[in-house]
């Protein structure tokens, strides 16, 4: 049997179809696209923002979207948890952060504490280089909750509402994991 061009043609059209509709389904609940909690190491990090799931993503190879680090730092315990989703027109970040802490296994309030600064943060930053900074405060709390911390791995949970100090916009962001290896 010889295929002609045209029903090569046909075949091809059709399987374009039928494979671009694997894809996100519009039915298909947020809370599908988040990665499980675990205290492996695997490397994953997720959220909602405004009720959209937050995956890492970056086009560039050999760098990782999302990062952690614990130490010691200028005489100080630093705690970093990072992601970024590169895509144009926007790129997105969430931080968690601990300065001047020990951290543990337990459960921290995110905002600016007199004992020692814990916040969560979101950026949003446009390609024209605009960026918009979403941050706890006293107002717009959350919660970390760190379930593994050692040999060399962070996990953990975390969720918080965090406002634009300029637009007075809040962001919220719920069902936060992450379970990475850290320096």
């Amino acid at each position: 049997m010889k295929i002609t061009y045209p029903c090569f043609c046909i075949v091809l059209l059709m399987s374009i179809l039928t494979f671009s509709q694997c894809t996100k389904h519009p039915d298909k609940p947020q809370t599908d696209y988040l990665f499980p909690e675990t205290q492996t190491g695997r490397g994953t990090f997720s959220c909602l923002v405004d009720g959209q799931a937050f995956i890492p993503y970056t086009a560039q190879r050999g760098m990782n979207p999302s990062q952690a680090y614990y130490g010691i730092k200028n005489g100080k315990y630093i705690f970093t948890v990072f992601s970024h989703n590169y895509t144009d027109p926007i790129s997105h970040s969430i931080i968690l952060y601990g300065d001047s802490l020990q951290m543990m296994p337990g459960i921290y309030a995110l905002n600016t504490s007199p004992i020692g600064l814990i916040f969560g943060a979101a950026y949003d930053l446009t390609n024209n280089g605009n960026v918009t900074t979403y941050n706890t405060n006293a107002t717009n709390k959350g919660e970390l909750h760190i379930t593994r911390l050692d040999s060399g791995i962070a996990s953990g949970t975390f969720w918080f509402d965090a406002q634009d100090s300029v637009t007075k916009k809040v962001v919220q962001i719920r069902r936060g994991q992450f379970d990475l290896n850290y320096q």
